[in-house]
């Protein structure tokens, strides 16, 4: 019988191992994401503008994250890399937001 605790190699919990796993990701994803501190301030840049703008307060919640995270896809695209991806995940976030007033 499996013993369900014990661990195996490839989950190993060491915090050794955890913090180079760690390490290797954020060197890879300041690859395609770009400098993390130049990518706040594009964020926060561009949600102060839309939270300024005349109808911010008239959009859902749910609008408002979906901006929110197209906003962080845009902020890849212009401070990492460009990625099929990013763009995916942008017109995903704008078929949530759409699906979303459909339903009202």
């Amino acid at each position: 019988m499996v013993d369900p605790l014990k661990q195996t190699p490839d989950v190993e919990l060491d915090r050794d191992n955890w913090v180079n796993k760690i390490g290797r990701v954020r060197r890879d994803r300041g690859t395609t994401h770009g400098d993390f501190r130049d990518g706040a301030k594009f964020v926060q840049t561009v949600m102060r503008a839309a939270q300024a703008a005349p109808n911010w307060t008239g959009l859902s919640d749910v609008e408002r994250e979906c901006l929110h995270h197209i906003f962080q896809k845009i902020q890849r695209l212009v401070c990492g890399s460009s990625h099929l991806d990013h763009w995916v995940d942008i017109a995903g976030y704008a078929g949530i937001a759409a699906d979303d007033m459909e339903k009202k």
